[in-house]
């Protein structure tokens, strides 16, 4: 009688899950950057909203030795992040002529989020005197908000704005940095004036012909009668 065959399953043909190591330099970066965004955006949330906690929970998670690929995670809760900046974009015109020796710089900041952001603008220029051109703006859901700071100068020409809208800890930048022109044009103010001055000319000119022609009239009634 021939002896019995037992199988002997092989050992090489098992498969265990293979999991990426939680460390290395690429994750402490990753980490880092994770942080950072999130210590910024959660800034420009109201403070109960409650993405701030999920925010919080995914980070834990990320960092995490216990998680099996916690790069996922980080990459994960950076777009999160990254769309909450993204929902905010600005709308400017290129080249904005003032006239007179001052006036006001408008830009348009739109939340296409479904919650109420907050967001710093700053202005700056190195010939334009600028009023309170650092501010904390809180933007509506849905909504566009208007930021106007007014701006001045003693001399004609064209000056160079920058304009920075980051978190409201200045910390990461929300819209791409944006430059504009402004075109200050006195000439175009006191001609605005001229104007004005010419139109009450001719008014006055229309009265006075009006009011003698009258009295002639009413004289020349008389003298018939």
């Amino acid at each position: 009688m021939a002896p019995t065959q037992v199988a002997v399953s092989d050992s090489s043909s098992i498969r265990f899950q293979v999991s990426t190591p939680n460390t290395g330099a690429a994750r402490a970066a990753g980490i880092t950057a994770a942080r950072n965004e999130l210590n910024a955006t959660a800034s420009m949330a109201d403070p109960t909203d409650v993405r701030r906690e999920v925010w919080s929970h995914l980070f834990a998670l990320a960092v995490s030795n216990t998680v099996i690929n916690g790069d996922t995670y980080v990459a994960g809760l950076r777009k999160l992040l990254g769309d909450v900046r993204g929902s905010v974009t600005v709308t400017t015109p290129d080249t904005i002529t003032l006239s007179g020796r001052s006036g006001a710089i408008r830009i348009q900041i739109r939340n296409n989020s479904d919650v109420p952001l907050t967001v710093r603008v700053r202005m700056a220029s190195a010939k334009l005197r600028l009023q309170d051109p650092v501010r904390r703006v809180k933007l509506a859901a849905g909504g566009t908000t208007e930021v106007e700071v007014e701006a001045g100068t003693r001399t004609n020409g064209r000056f160079p704005i920058s304009i920075r809208v980051t978190t409201p800890d200045g910390n990461l930048q929300v819209v791409p940095y944006i430059q504009v022109t402004a075109r200050m044009n006195a000439i175009a103010g006191f001609g605005q004036y001229l104007s004005l001055f010419l139109l009450v000319l001719v008014l006055l000119w229309w009265w006075t012909h009006w009011r003698r022609a009258r009295i002639q009239k009413a004289r020349g009634t008389t003298v018939s009668d």
